[in-house]
């Protein structure tokens, strides 16, 4: 599912998509994917597509929070997907949190 996600990201131009292994971190996921959105409607847009894919294909959406605003979270249970305008992905830093994620 994540390489789905992943590459629906890259077709609606999501900027610096990383992805993190949360297998041995946490119980709650498997994945988090962040990427950063251009502006607010570009954040709006791509989320909707994440959604709208992922009912073609009967992947489950469990959550989804920040609609219009700086930061977009999606809970597929297993895989969690942000999307941040490029301030917001700075002053949370998950890149910082999960560093350690993938080794």
């Amino acid at each position: 599912m994540t390489d789905k996600l992943v590459l629906w990201l890259d077709e609606m131009k999501a900027l610096d998509i990383k992805q993190y292994d949360l297998r041995k971190k946490v119980s709650y996921a498997d994945m988090v994917v962040v990427c950063t959105a251009k502006n607010e409607n570009h954040a709006k847009a791509i989320a909707e597509y994440l959604l709208e894919k992922s009912k073609e294909v009967g992947i489950t959406i469990y959550n989804k929070e920040g609609f219009g605003s700086k930061w977009v979270l999606l809970d597929y249970s297993e895989v969690i997907v942000h999307i941040f305008l490029g301030e917001t992905r700075k002053y949370y830093d998950l890149e910082n949190f999960w560093s350690g994620a993938n080794d």
